[in-house]
């Protein structure tokens, strides 16, 4: 016979009861009211339910609801695969709420086990949960982590006044508001303006936050409140996030399907796919996805490296943002660099990586997102040593194309020589550049490298071989916008082998012509200010990145023209502190598809490339990057 229980004897139900009593049971072993409920064990046969021994046992569990015949009930499903980590099943089954008489109530309970029909697999069974009506004032569901960011620190919750019924079953839409989380501070960031029912809200928060506290994973709970009470009816795992696996993949067409589909999109993911698929080489990259409810005793696996490999970078994409900046570190064996180091330039370390091994790179990566976040997601790149890197866009009647020796050309702290070809790749001006000093990363470690004495340091590549990468990369920057960074392999003294890094949107209104570049234009306008000279250390560029966080400052007002030496990352903070429309930039040297130059574009901030800063003192200038008809050397007056 079919064994019935009581959920409120203080003990956990084992599965036999079905995934939605064993969620009750976990409510009520912790304390948390739930409304009078037994649990009927799980099985298939309908037949079962018209046994007299069975009928009579849940006649004695049901004696003090009676009221003259009648029992104002809720029978409900508990499905052995419903309510768990991997599926929750919500709404699959049937839920009755109404009067009933005892007859009824077996009617019910065959209809809910009835519903196993609409599964394939046969060994699963339903349980039946039986449950006094709540009278609820206000009812419905709240999450204890937002299930579409996986963030600890913003909760939803659901409501309607009454019954939540129709709201759960997605034919009423109800109220919706977010609770954010702050240093155990709870706040309604949402439309409710009730009082009284904001309080209770807050408080139905912090008791469901304590619950994912004590359980370490993430909630889905249905809850009433009635008078000053707060009532849980139903609580299972939030399957969107916990279903998600703590694995590392290798970052291909296949693995697709694995991933999480907020990651799918992502710039780094689609670059890959894009290369893989376009044939166009790329570094081996992987995927690694941390759940802070399914990592234990994971093991990294360890990656094989390939043949140019000279280490790796690791970059946290979700959360995009920790602190208001990218987290990125290179990771190396220190051991290595020697054998990494080409002898033909003499150089320096001037960092060594913070890890040494990818192993605690992400551990301690994991432990940093997992104040507030359940799920993070970490892609882990092989680094090449190229002999350039550089930059190459579409621009106005032709194709911009800059190198650089060694890393760091998006950075603005290195001097570049430029090509510019037409559609075909064919060079049709250039400028090349001697550059004696260059930084590159080998196993982890910044690289200073300075030119063997008499060694030609000029930075130069045939045309044809210019045109040959062209081609090769054109259909990463075929859309108008695309600035795609490449590196450039050379194996032998004639060979070049291009390969893809990066591509990020220039998203500014006006296309770089021919003759902005031979004029020293890096971003048109106009713009009349006190000059200032900005002393930068090229040091601070390396370890900031495009897309960390801007924070609220006061602006200054001042028109301002601001000299610098090169366009260095680092000074985005300028960009914070002060009126955008109100300034203007002079550089010694600049790289037209560096990062900073295309922020100046894509906020109308006017820009010019001088080639010497040292003969303007303090006072007032001009920038004219906008009008026709005039000089280079005129564009810039004081």
């Amino acid at each position: 016979m079919l064994t019935i229980t009581k959920i409120s004897d203080g003990k956990i139900l084992p599965p036999q009861y079905g995934g939605k009593a064993i969620g009750l049971s976990l409510l009520c072993v912790h304390g948390y009211t739930i409304p009078d409920t037994i649990a009927i064990e799980a099985c298939r046969d309908i037949c079962i339910y018209d046994s007299p021994d069975f009928q009579s046992n849940l006649q004695a569990n049901l004696v003090d609801w009676d009221n003259d015949g009648i029992f104002d009930i809720a029978v409900r499903s508990s499905c052995t695969t419903e309510d768990g980590f991997k599926e929750s099943m919500a709404g699959y089954f049937d839920t009755i709420i109404e009067k009933m008489t005892f007859a009824d109530i077996i009617t019910n309970i065959k209809k809910v086990v009835s519903g196993l029909s609409r599964l394939s697999d046969t060994t699963v069974k339903m349980g039946v949960i039986v449950q006094k009506k709540v009278d609820a004032e206000y009812s419905g569901a709240i999450f204890s982590s937002n299930p579409y960011t996986y963030s600890k620190k913003s909760m939803i919750i659901s409501f309607v006044s009454g019954i939540a019924v129709d709201l759960l079953s997605g034919f009423e839409s109800g109220n919706d508001v977010s609770i954010l989380v702050r240093d155990d501070n709870y706040t309604i960031d949402g439309v409710e303006t009730d009082i009284q029912i904001n309080e209770k809200l807050l408080l139905l928060s912090r008791m469901t936050k304590e619950l994912e506290h004590r359980l370490n994973y993430p909630l889905d709970i249905e809850w009433a409140i009635v008078g000053t009470d707060i009532i849980f009816l139903q609580c299972r795992p939030i399957t969107s996030i916990t279903k998600v696996r703590t694995e590392m993949q290798l970052v291909n067409e296949s693995n697709l399907n694995s991933l999480p589909q907020i990651l799918v999109s992502h710039d780094k993911i689609k670059l890959r796919l894009f290369a893989q698929k376009n044939g166009v080489m790329i570094s081996d990259a992987y995927v690694y996805i941390h759940n802070t409810c399914s990592a234990t005793n994971y093991q990294i696996p360890e990656i094989s490296r390939t043949e140019h490999c000279v280490g790796y970078s690791a970059v946290i994409i979700y959360p995009q943002l920790l602190s208001n900046k990218v987290v990125r570190s290179f990771v190396g064996d220190t051991a290595r660099i020697c054998d990494n180091v080409k002898t033909c330039c003499r150089y320096g370390v001037r960092s060594f990586p913070k890890y040494e091994n990818l192993e605690n790179c992400l551990f301690e990566y994991s432990s940093l997102v997992s104040d507030e976040y359940w799920i993070s997601t970490t892609v882990i790149q092989e680094m090449f040593d190229p002999l350039y890197t550089g930059a190459v866009q579409r621009i106005s009647n032709g194709i911009l194309f800059e190198i650089t020796r060694g890393h760091f050309l998006s950075k603005g702290v290195v001097p570049t020589s430029w090509y510019l070809t037409d559609e075909f790749g064919n060079v049709l001006d250039k400028q090349e550049t001697n550059q004696r000093e260059w930084h590159k990363i080998i196993e982890g470690s910044e690289i200073f490298c300075i030119c063997n004495d008499g060694e030609d340091d000029t930075v130069s590549l045939p045309d044809d071989t210019v045109k040959k990468i062209v081609n090769y990369l054109k259909k990463a920057f075929s859309a108008k916008n695309a600035v795609v960074e490449f590196g450039v392999l050379r194996n032998g003294q004639a060979h070049y082998q291009p390969y893809l890094i990066d591509f990020f949107d220039d998203n500014s209104d006006v296309n770089v012509s021919p003759t902005d570049i031979q004029e020293g234009i890096i971003s048109r306008g106009k713009i009349t200010g006190r000059i200032v000279h900005v002393n930068e250390d090229s040091s601070d560029s390396f370890n900031l990145h495009l897309y960390d966080g801007m924070k609220e400052n006061d602006l200054c007002e001042d028109s301002i023209v601001f000299f610098c030496e090169k366009p260095y990352i680092s000074l985005l903070s300028l960009l914070r502190t002060h009126n955008t429309k109100k300034i203007g930039f002079v550089f010694n040297e600049c790289a037209l598809l560096c990062h900073f130059a295309v922020v100046l574009r894509e906020m109308g901030i006017p820009a010019l490339k001088v080639g010497t800063i040292f003969g303007y003192s303090d006072g007032i200038c001009t920038i004219d990057a906008e009008s026709s008809g005039i000089t280079a050397k005129a564009r810039l007056s004081k």
